[in-house]
């Protein structure tokens, strides 16, 4: 399994010229797989090449988002580790859709410093 590095909200922000969301109506009796997975398998699975990733539940929807290095990055990623996770994870049986979307680091806005909170 591969170690999670430490970096920050701002600096994957910073960084990031890919953004993936998922979208995800999950099946009430799949919820508790769908979050176990998404920590077991997803986000460990990720976690060597994914700047930072965050999901988010309301009742039976859920938003789950990376950041990216590049659109390449994100493919590569998609070419060489998503298949087995995704024998894994199994995620036909708990979701329905997602959404890809480039950054345009020119719109991104970071406060100056660094604890201050992201605007």
């Amino acid at each position: 399994m591969p170690a999670l590095r430490e970096i920050t909200l701002q600096t994957a922000i910073r960084t990031a010229q890919y953004l993936r969301i998922a979208d995800c109506l999950v099946r009430p009796e799949r919820r508790s797989h769908f979050i176990e997975m998404q920590k077991t398998v997803w986000q460990t699975g990720m976690a060597a090449s994914m700047l930072a990733g965050a999901f988010w539940q309301d009742n039976s929807r859920f938003l789950v988002t990376t950041l990216w290095a590049s659109k390449a990055a994100h493919q590569e990623y998609i070419d060489t580790q998503f298949p087995l996770l995704q024998k894994l994870a199994c995620p036909e049986n708990d979701l329905s859709a997602g959404v890809h979307l480039p950054l345009v680091p020119k719109w991104t806005v970071i406060a100056k410093s660094e604890g201050a909170a992201i605007k």
